[in-house]
């Protein structure tokens, strides 16, 4: 059994070990009231099962599956399809934090995670554009 690694595999692997950081040792998500008020979601009384951070945890096991996965298969396009539907999928669980307000009160490892999800997204489109014109 042969491993492949390539660009892909070193994304996934900064997105798994952003999202340890960002679960380990960070404040986690918050959100602003006025213009200058940030509050931690983690301040609110909620169910351990609402929580807003369970979302980055999600897109962390995806990551690890996907790297998993993809070292050893050689067809990259679909799972990293499957990879970005279940973490955009995922966003889908934050209720009250808002990812742009704990970045700018200075979580910057969310930026991190952020732009790791952008660089995949675009080279998904990347081999795609290749594989539909059948580019070299």
């Amino acid at each position: 059994m042969k491993v492949h690694f390539s660009f892909l595999e070193v994304l996934y692997l900064a997105q798994v070990i952003c999202c340890f950081i960002y679960f380990k040792f960070t404040d986690r998500l918050g959100y602003m009231i006025n213009e200058d008020t940030f509050y931690k979601v983690s301040s609110l009384y909620m169910q351990p099962e609402q929580d807003d951070d369970a979302c980055f945890v999600l897109i962390g096991i995806f990551s690890f599956l996907a790297l998993l996965i993809s070292m050893f298969n050689k067809n990259k396009l679909t799972i990293l399809f499957v990879y970005l539907l279940s973490t955009f999928l995922s966003f889908l669980i934050i209720k009250k934090g808002e990812i742009d307000s704990t970045i700018l009160n200075g979580n910057y490892i969310l930026l991190l995670i952020m732009l790791v999800i952008g660089v995949l997204t675009i080279y998904f489109l990347y081999l795609l554009i290749r594989r539909v014109f059948k580019l070299k």
